[in-house]
């Protein structure tokens, strides 16, 4: 599914026949307070960039709510307020319906490959190799240090939970059992980047003298 943030009706009528005789599913926001309020917030999204105002917009929310997206950006012109980040496909009009497609197509590859490379846990999607969680909730990405990455990858193999033991073993790769503060301090530092109240964790939790990442 694409989700284009289309103003002026006249370029989106137009790109509208073009993606009907090609069969490409899509749908429309006129503007980033449509998109936003939106529930669903993946995929691919086609923004039209028609002024120094949405420029400046997309720039910002670039930040937020666009994060862990594919985002194709069609611009009349080059606006200085625009921030042109490498993950964004860029696009001038005319639109050259061939190369947009292309584009599309890559997108679209792209997405794929990253859902074979990220795990949902609750509200979160867990992207290994960046270090990072997205919250899908208040769109905000959480970075991870390297033990806190190591915690999370861990804990997601060992889905019946692991014992104080088994996660310093594997996490510090050490042999020798380390201080149980050690651990406790990272668990508590990792709960209060991703709960809404670490005292009372639902994400990461503990049963059994067991840590369990929740499902």
């Amino acid at each position: 599914m694409i989700t284009v943030i289309f103003k002026r009706n006249s370029i989106f009528f137009e790109l509208k026949k073009l993606f009907d005789s090609e069969g490409v599913d899509f749908k429309r926001k006129n503007n980033f307070v449509e998109f936003k309020k939106s529930t669903n917030k993946e995929g691919i999204v086609l923004i039209h960039i028609e002024s120094e105002k949405m420029a400046r917009t997309v720039s910002i929310e670039g930040k937020g709510c666009l994060k862990d997206m594919e985002i194709i950006c069609l611009l009349d012109k080059d606006y200085k307020s625009f921030e042109k980040r490498n993950d964004y496909k860029i696009i001038y009009q005319p639109v050259v319906f061939n190369e947009l497609l292309k584009i599309i197509e890559n997108s679209i590859k792209n997405l794929m490959s990253n859902k074979k490379n990220s795990f949902q846990i609750m509200n979160l999607t867990y992207f290994p190799s960046a270090s990072e969680l997205f919250n899908n909730n208040s769109s905000i990405t959480i970075r991870l240090t390297d033990l806190e990455n190591k915690l999370v990858k861990f804990l997601i193999k060992k889905k019946n939970g692991a014992l104080k033991s088994e996660i310093l073993k594997n996490v510090w790769m050490h042999k020798k059992e380390l201080e149980t503060h050690t651990l406790e301090s990272l668990i508590y530092r990792l709960r209060k980047k991703i709960e809404e109240d670490p005292n009372n964790p639902r994400i990461l939790i503990q049963k059994k003298r067991k840590y369990i990442l929740s499902n």
